[in-house]
């Protein structure tokens, strides 16, 4: 049996320094800092903790995002979007995305990223996937059917019970 190991970090003091690109910064001296918390086997996704003070700044994203916002709100717009997000929101950004954050004071982020597959990948795994969906369901319906008991004829309820001895 697989046991993994269970990872608990003190969300604040854990952090690192994660500094925002400088092209990036459109207005003020936004500090940045992270903690990837846990990681996917295959490396394609992670889930990481992130927190920014004030600022101004572009982002753009290279993997799709998944942020939960823990604490503290961000504006932010994409493709003349605006939207804010509080404490308790939760929103999807796709790699590719290329967004500007305004951080009135401070905002902290848990992000789920995931590095999508190219597109030339996506059809023969859809295609993977649907056979393996429609195996399950056969497996599924064999197995449903071999629990249930089959019904005897009225013949052999009827036929006592003879063993044949040759001698």
């Amino acid at each position: 049996m697989f046991f993994a190991d269970i990872s608990s970090f003190n969300t604040l003091s854990d952090l690192k320094t994660a500094p925002i690109n400088p092209g990036w910064i459109m207005e003020g001296a936004p500090i940045a800092r992270s903690l990837k918390v846990a990681g996917s086997s295959d490396h394609s996704a992670w889930t990481m903790l992130w927190d920014c003070t004030a600022g101004r700044f572009h982002w753009i994203y290279k993997v799709d995002e998944t942020v939960h916002v823990l604490e503290g709100s961000v504006t932010i717009a994409v493709n003349g979007k605006i939207n804010t997000l509080r404490a308790g929101d939760i929103a999807f950004f796709p790699a590719g995305c290329v967004a500007q954050w305004h951080v009135e004071s401070y905002v902290r982020k848990l992000a789920f990223c995931q590095k999508p597959l190219p597109m030339i990948l996506n059809v023969p795994l859809r295609a993977v996937r649907r056979l393996l969906a429609q195996f399950h369901k056969g497996v599924t319906l064999v197995q449903g059917s071999l629990a249930a008991p089959l019904p005897e004829s009225d013949a052999q309820r009827e036929q006592p019970n003879r063993s044949h001895v040759r001698m």
